[in-house]
């Protein structure tokens, strides 16, 4: 197969010239997730994104849930967060989102460094 200027073919696929295959661990420090207790949900508080707040490659909004409680800073999403749903979903591409969405918590971020 007869690769297009300024691509070139990796193990993982046909990706740009300039691009380098790396595995998350090169990139970025994998982070477990949050553990709560029933008491710690709320009406209102820290976003916490979960697998049913995904669907159809999109972010859903309408099964969400709250929790007040100590969070540590490190694990708080951020913009440009990787963000991987681990258990059910899937989370879409990076460019589909509208913008920041504000502090929200994944339960499997990776964040960039």
């Amino acid at each position: 197969m007869e690769l297009k200027p300024g691509y070139k073919q990796t193990y993982v696929g046909v990706i740009p010239e300039e691009w380098a295959v790396k595995s998350l661990g090169e990139i970025g420090e994998p982070l477990i997730g949050l553990t709560y207790k029933p008491s710690n949900v709320k009406s209102d508080g820290l976003l916490v994104l979960r697998s049913s707040n995904v669907a159809d490659g999109a972010l859903r909004f309408d099964d969400n849930v709250f929790v007040d409680m100590d969070v540590p800073n490190k694990i708080i999403a951020r913009k440009g967060d990787i963000l991987i749903c681990v258990r059910n979903g899937r989370l879409p591409p990076p460019d589909s989102f509208p913008g920041y969405l504000g502090p929200t918590y994944s339960t499997k971020p990776c964040h960039s460094q």
